[in-house]
């Protein structure tokens, strides 16, 4: 990591964008998320992936947001 890195805390990060479905996760269940967006990315789904990277305080603006 480079020097002075810090995630933004209660800050949502989008790891993947798409328009079919959105997925929000949180943790390990992320990778696993990201594993499902591609898988389904074969089957022409364009799927969003978001990282909620923290849950107090939760990022509800990116959640809501269209």
């Amino acid at each position: 990591m480079p020097a002075g890195f810090a995630v933004p805390f209660g800050k949502a990060r989008l790891r993947r964008t798409g328009k079919d479905l959105t997925i929000v996760a949180f943790g390990t269940p992320v990778h696993f998320a990201l594993d499902a967006a591609a898988a389904l990315a074969k089957e022409g789904k364009e799927v969003e992936v978001l990282d909620l990277r923290s849950l107090v305080p939760l990022d509800f603006e990116a959640i809501a947001d269209p």
